[in-house]
Formats: C-alpha cells, structure tokens, sequence
C-alpha cells in the first residue's frame, strides 16, 4: 500500500488523496514510477507544462510521517520505560520516578526546581507538527508535596523571525497529591514556527511535581486519560506490595484479569494472610474520601470464595482494621471488589491497603488495583457485584409544594463542588439549575400543574454522578 503527499520546501509534507493499494502477480506486470501532474481541485480539466523534471533518488529528502496509533494519537508519552525525548530544563533534575506515578508504573519527576520555568522539556518534529495547523493537546501533572493550590502551565516554545517566543496551550491548578489533566482541544502551532520545544513548568511555584500522560492528537480527537492516584497492574512485577503473614506474592502470567499479569498470593495458613502495600499519607488524608477498586480471583477451592478490601491503620497507639469493600468470586473468575466512597477514618495514621478473605485460605489472584478520588466509576470484571458504589453519593432530598413552587431541601454530600436539580422530559435527564456545593436548599419558580420526575444531583471531582439515576429519582406532583 502507498500514501502519497507533497511539500513545498522539502521538509513539511501534506497528505494527499487516499491508501492505494499496490498489487503485483504474475498474470501481468504493474509499474509504479514518480511523476509531475496536474491535480483539480474544484473542477475536472486543466493542465500543467512542466519544462524540466530531474529526479536523483539518492539526494531525496525523505518525509518522516507519524501515523496515529490505534487511539488517534500521533504522540502518547508515558514514560513506562524511561524519560524518551524529555529533558530537564533549567536548574532541575528529571528521571522516570516509580515511586511518584500518576498513571501506570511510572512518571516523569521533575525535582531540585530554583524558578517557575524550570521543568520538562521535548523537541517536537515540525515534520509532524506542522506550523499552522490544529491539534488537541493533553498532559496530565502532580506536585507529591508541594502547596495545595498549585497551578501548572504546558507551553509551546519556538522560533519565529529570529525570535524566541512562547505560547500558552494549557494551565490547570491541582491539591498536593493529587493529579489535574490539561487539555486543549484546538490549539494552533503558530505559522512560520520553528524548532518546536514542549515544555511543562508552573505559574508561581518551584515546587517538585510529576508529569504523565502527554499526549498529542489530530484536532477534534477525543483524549481519555483517567485521574486514578495509584493503578497496581503487576505489569512490571509485584512493585510495592509484600506478602502477609505466611502469605508470598509474586507477579504471575497464570492467570489475569488485564494485561499479561497478575499477582499471585499463594502459601495461606489463616484468612488474614494475603498481599499488602502502605499508602502514602501526602497522598490519602484522614478524614477524606476516595473510591478503591481491586479485582480478584481463586483459581481453586470452594465454588465462591468471599474476598476483602481492608484498611490498616493506626490511631492514638492501637493498630485498627475497616473494611474497605467485600464480594464474592465463583471459582476460576475474576470478581472487582469496588467501593466509590470510602472515608478513612479521621486521625489514622500509618495506612497499609490489605487484600484478603473472610473463611477461606486458597491461594488467589489480584489484579488492577486501583485508588482515585471520591465518585471515580471504575469498571470491573461483567457480572462482578461490589459492596461499595456511586449510589452513596446522591443527596437525601425532601420536597415542598407550595404557591405552584417545588421546594427542595437535601443532606451534603462530601466532596460535592456543585448540586444540581435534574428533570426528566423528552426522554432524556436536563439538570435544570446548578448550586454551589455549599447550598443544600432551592425553591423552583413557579411550575404547571402536573407530576415531575426529578432528582438531585452532587458533582465530584468534576464529574455529575449520575449512576442509577433512575433508582435515586422521585415524582413531585403538583397541583
């Protein structure tokens, strides 16, 4: 197959046409050779005189063309394994980091900053990245223990008239240990840029802070990045989890929920022995919510095995124990344990996340262990039941008819940056008023006689949770 496109300097290329398909067999010969031609487009007809035409093979400038990969993305950094093209910039130091990761088993570590300027840089193919034209960007950034409040800046450097100049693509502020995405759908590469330099820095700060996920993408692609704080694949090996009592841990290709892994958790004497790993306390907060999501598996046994999500903790010099989240797995089938919202209990400290069960001492599987912030939907195996969910996120409402206006009063929600009042009409939910996260009462204007079907919303993280919506809605008639 051939693709075929055409530059005016011999170093930026633009596609053309379609994918030819190129054949060849042996009932007649098909030749393929460079020409000259003449390409309407508007209308058919035309030509074009051409008075000299040399072509020297050996002197070409080849193209270097970046297709999008399976998810439309002409470039995805992770940093799984290593640093790749980025840099350091400035006075500071950069490493692939495993123990500060947003996303995977690693992140970008930019430590050691003396200036808001000092951060990450990567060279950008003007090849692939043409001046002028519009793509979507993303990164995502995280400071472990840097101030709340910290705003963080992706910025395009580049050369235009023998200048240095800078542009914004994107800025978003983020809490201490935890991860904001910025995104800008449409940004413009400057026409007539050069030498083309990504950076990631801050505004104000000169804090420390991790970056992952940096992608570029075709404008109007669609960029999904998730916002977890920790995802254990054991992709890489058992990472930062042991075994528990009798209990040995290891990365196993036996059997997997994703991935080609999985960890094993074998040599059980009691239900209590299984895998742990500590959580780090300038990342989980006592008192705060976050939703947890592990998925196991018994490969042998009794026909359903009951697992448990436990938290470990300490608190005024006793060691104490809180469930987390508790299902039940046929054998042989990977079940997702998931609570959306999970409150670790105020003054604990010394956090340790523990993966066990309740009666039985078989060996299990664990796999896609995951943390994010309170009201994160995390998929899980089909058919997989959960002790925990987004339904304890929706408010306690009460209603009032009174003079034709429908008064609403409900309980908080913790966490909720906004409230909203859906009504469902034409088939469809419409959150008719959004309230600030503090108010927790509202009275409609005044409405038509008739019965509504209506429900209070709370947006969390960013996100309206919106899970079993119907189950949470109540009729208000008025008359």
């Amino acid at each position: 197959k051939v693709n075929f496109y055409y530059s005016l300097d011999g170093s930026n290329w633009t596609k053309i046409g379609t994918q030819v398909s190129m054949t060849y067999d042996l009932k007649f010969f098909t030749g393929y050779r460079n020409a000259i031609y003449s390409y309407a487009t508007r209308s058919t007809g035309g030509y074009v005189d051409v008075d000299y035409f040399d072509y020297e093979r050996e002197e070409w400038n080849a193209p270097t063309i970046v297709e999008p990969d399976e998810y439309g993305y002409l470039l995805h950094d992770t940093f799984e394994s290593g640093m790749g093209k980025w840099s350091s910039r400035g006075g500071c130091t950069a490493s692939a980091s495993s123990s500060t990761k947003i996303k995977g088993g690693s992140s970008l570590l930019l430590s050691g900053r003396e200036a808001v300027w000092n951060g990450g840089q990567r060279s950008l193919s003007a090849g692939t990245f043409v001046p002028g034209k519009t793509y979507a960007f993303n990164a995502s950034f995280m400071t472990p223990d840097g101030p709340d409040g910290t705003e963080f800046k992706l910025t395009l450097q580049y050369d235009l008239n023998g200048e240095t100049e800078y542009a914004k693509i994107a800025t978003g502020t983020a809490k201490r240990g935890a991860a904001v995405q910025l995104s800008n759908p449409k940004f413009t590469i400057p026409a007539g840029a050069s030498k083309l330099v990504l950076v990631a820095e801050t505004t104000e700060e000169t804090c420390d802070f991790c970056l992952d996920e940096v992608i570029i993408a075709p404008e109007g692609t669609e960029i999904v990045t998730d916002n977890y704080l920790f995802r254990d694949t054991f992709e890489s090996g058992a990472g930062k989890w042991s075994g528990r009592g009798s209990a040995k841990v290891s990365a196993s290709t036996s059997s997997k929920y994703k991935g080609e892994k999985s960890m094993s958790v074998t040599g059980r004497e009691a239900t209590w022995h299984g895998g742990q790993r500590a959580l780090s306390s300038s990342m989980f907060e006592a008192g705060k919510s976050y939703a947890f999501s592990a998925c196991y598996m018994a490969p042998a046994g009794e026909a359903t095995t009951e697992f448990k999500l436990t938290l470990q903790y300490e608190k005024d010099g006793e060691v104490l124990f809180d469930k987390i989240a508790l299902a039940k797995g046929k054998r042989g089938e990977f079940v997702q344990l998931y609570n959306a919202n999970y409150t670790i209990p105020a003054g604990a400290e010394n956090l340790v996340l523990i993966a066990e069960t309740t009666e039985d001492t078989c060996d299990f599987y664990l796999d896609e262990v995951i943390a994010a912030p309170a009201g994160t939907k995390i998929d899980g195996p089909a058919g997989s039941s959960s002790s925990g969910d987004t339904t304890n996120l929706y408010p306690k409402v009460q209603t009032q008819v009174k003079d034709h206006k429908i008064g609403f009063k409900w309980t908080k929600v913790p966490g909720a940056e906004k409230y909203g009042i859906g009504v469902y009409q034409a088939n469809k939910w419409v959150v008719k008023k959004q309230l600030d996260g503090s108010i927790t009462t509202w009275t409609s204007p005044q409405v038509a006689n008739g019965t509504y079907r209506l429900v209070v919303l709370a947006k969390v993280n960013g996100k309206w949770i919106n899970t079993d919506v119907f189950k949470k809605s109540f009729y208000v008639t008025v008359k």
